[in-house]
């Protein structure tokens, strides 16, 4: 929204408050990696979650995502490059299982969405 300062928004790392030193619009389309967990304690909430994943997709004015999924490890990766038609079909295929491995995971897309390389 035009007009919002940094004072207007709030951020934590860690649980210690981040201070936010600018805010400003940017026209680009916005890009976002949906990262998904579909280890085992997903199991009960799996379609759920596929749900609101494929909502936010088809609710999106031509949305710019990507796909990560992960339990302990990376399970797959779609690529902004794939477009939402695949990413869709994808989640029809997702199931559960396995242990999880968020903190390790959710680093890897940082520096993935940052540097364009995977960490493992």
């Amino acid at each position: 929204m035009p007009g919002l300062l940094p004072t207007a928004f709030q951020a934590s790392l860690r649980g210690q408050p981040v201070k936010i030193v600018s805010a400003r619009i940017n026209a680009d389309q916005p890009r976002v990696v949906l990262l998904l967990d579909v280890s085992g304690s997903m199991n009960r909430w799996m379609d759920k979650a596929r749900l609101l994943a494929r909502d936010f997709i088809v609710s999106s004015p031509k949305p710019h995502v990507a796909l990560v999924t992960f339990s302990d490890h990376i399970v797959d990766t779609l690529g902004f490059e794939r477009g939402p038609d695949a990413i869709l079909q994808k989640l029809t295929t997702l199931n559960s299982y396995g242990s999880t491995a968020i903190f390790e995971r959710t680093s890897s897309v940082a520096t993935w969405m940052t540097f364009g390389t995977w960490q493992k």
